[in-house]
């Protein structure tokens, strides 16, 4: 292959290109694969990461699951349980609060009512999947929790739709608490070939996320048919969030441009279920919202009450107002199928247009392909508003005025294509930052699709920025170089000023703190960078902790 077709990607928890195959080939034959049973092989790499390979998709697909049920079966399980609003029935009443908001956010009802409408041959993958999950709690009952179960196809979406939900609800929040746009962590980045020594694309994924959750990052490697694919997904999904294929590597993370909206609305009374719509009065939905909890030995059901209008579901009532997070994807259950079109898709074009099935919430993301092409985009089912309201506060919802008024093509999102400076970077920056003199500027855009504070950019992204540009022609040890850096930006700035107001202010305090001299010389020694060895560095967090 030549050097122009490739691209490497840079995981910085492992360096990928010194993959070792040390684990015996497992054989599954299962008897649905066709009438002559398929061979499909998984191998395990030094780090247990599974590579997976089958004659066709549906092959891959169903070891998939059955790697994953290996590996992380009650992860799997919580994870159905979780989206579907049903883990009090199984761990007690500390979750009633989690289900009740899970299936006030109707993921399985969504799920059950969207899977007929999936392209049949992803309903095939979901089924092969689960086909893998399920064989492998057969073949080793004494690994099924005593509170398993049996896994449906309307699980596997209803996860896809409640791992949209933790970014949707993070700009709902803020919004509703008058507070500033935020995106969530994780470092991407990717350099062009031309800045690259190895002549090839460069692509940073580097994602942020707690290691004792449920969803924690399962990593594999699919080959069947026509999948070749490297990635990542939370246990209990059949497609890859963020990776890479022989053509192709994209890295996401929540955030972006505003998908989600705070309404108002006055009710006819406190108590009332009819609120006031243009000059009328209109019905809200009632339903009732049953969840089995478990109490020692019994099961018990807890019924709930709940009021929906059209923009969605009433959160909270004080008096005559009722308040209402309104999510741009609040009906849809195409997740699987838009990341199943983007981990298979073999060039830049097949890949935007599974972006443009628009059935995800706000991503930042960034791409780069074998052809030498890097973007970002920041993607997901964006509303076109009027701009005539300010839609980082809660609106009055009486009224069409403040209705949607459609959604986004892909090309009014904010996006940048193969940039002449060679680089791209979200490490948590606005768009007027993701590359040097980005035309990304808040005048070309409404602030919801902007939605961020230009020119404001937290520390990854700053000592991104710097790194990056000073490469013109970064090599793979450059690009694990930047991955890793562990330098605490502007450390050395504050350094200097401790010394100085020690040096004011600290022989005054030296009998009440005996000790305060040794802390402030050992924090002003250190090297400003984050390392296991480092002497300093945790006096110098719990002094920036206590300073902020």
């Amino acid at each position: 292959m030549k050097l122009r077709n490739r691209f490497h990607t840079v995981k910085p928890l492992r360096a990928f290109e010194a993959l070792v195959l040390i684990a015996v080939a497992i054989t599954l034959a299962p008897e649905w694969a066709s009438a002559e049973p398929r061979q499909i092989r998984i191998y395990r790499d030094g780090w247990g990461v599974p590579h997976i390979y089958g004659n066709r998709e549906m092959d891959a697909m169903y070891a998939f699951g059955y790697a994953q049920a290996e590996d992380r079966l009650e992860a799997i399980l919580k994870n159905y349980l979780a989206a579907t609003g049903q883990m009090a029935r199984h761990f007690g009443k500390a979750y009633v609060e989690q289900d009740f908001t899970q299936q006030l956010w109707r993921h399985k009802e969504i799920a059950i009512r969207g899977y007929p409408d999936l392209d049949p041959d992803v309903r095939n993958l979901v089924e092969s999947f689960l086909g893998g999950v399920n064989a492998y709690m057969e073949a080793n009952p004494e690994a099924v929790p005593a509170w398993g179960f049996k896994p449906e196809p309307y699980h596997v979406l209803a996860l896809a739709r409640y791992a949209t939900w933790p970014a949707l609800l993070a700009q709902a929040e803020r919004e509703y608490a008058g507070e500033s746009p935020w995106d969530v962590g994780s470092n991407q980045w990717v350099v062009s070939a031309e800045r690259s020594a190895e002549d090839a694309v460069i692509l940073c994924i580097d994602p942020h996320a707690p290691w004792g959750s449920q969803t924690r990052w399962y990593e594999a490697h699919l080959h069947g048919g026509n999948l070749d694919a490297f990635g990542f997904t939370h246990p209990g999904l059949p497609v890859f969030l963020f990776g890479h294929n022989d053509f192709l590597g994209w890295s996401a993370a929540p955030g972006g441009s505003d998908a989600a909206d705070i309404y108002e609305i006055e009710m006819e009374s406190p108590t009332a279920s009819r609120y006031r719509y243009e000059g009328t009065w209109k019905e809200v939905r009632t339903d009732t919202i049953r969840i089995e909890v478990r109490i020692k030995k019994e099961i018990e059901t807890l019924s709930r009450r709940t009021q929906r209008s059209d923009y969605g579901p009433i959160l909270f009532r004080q008096g005559r107002r009722a308040t209402i997070f309104r999510f741009s994807v609040k009906d849809l259950a195409g997740q699987i199928e838009q990341y199943y079109r983007q981990m298979t898709a073999k060039d830049v074009k097949a890949f935007f247009s599974a972006l443009a099935l628009a059935q995800t919430g706000p991503l930042r993301l960034v791409y780069g392909d074998v052809e030498g092409n890097i973007s970002t985009i920041r993607t997901g089912r964006i509303p076109v508003r009027s701009e005539m309201f300010q839609w980082d506060r809660p609106l009055q919802g009486n009224g069409s005025e403040t209705d949607w008024l459609g959604v986004h093509p892909q090309e009014d999102l904010i996006q940048i294509h193969n940039p002449s400076q060679g680089w791209l970077q979200d490490c948590g920056a606005p768009p007027d930052l993701l590359t040097a003199y980005s035309p990304l500027t808040p005048d070309r855009y409404p602030d919801y699709i902007f939605n961020s504070m230009a020119g404001t950019e937290s520390p990854r992204s700053f000592r991104a920025r710097q790194l990056l540009s000073r490469h013109s022609r970064m090599t793979l040890q450059e690009a694990f170089d930047v991955a890793l850096d562990a330098y605490v930006v502007h450390s050395e700035l504050w350094q200097r000023a401790l010394l100085e107001a020690f040096d004011s202010e600290g022989p005054a305090l030296q009998a009440a703190y005996p000790h305060l001299e040794d802390a402030v010389r050992l924090i002003g020694r250190w090297d400003g960078r984050a390392d296991q060895e480092a002497k300093g560095m945790a006096l110098y967090v719990r002094w920036q902790q206590i300073c902020r």
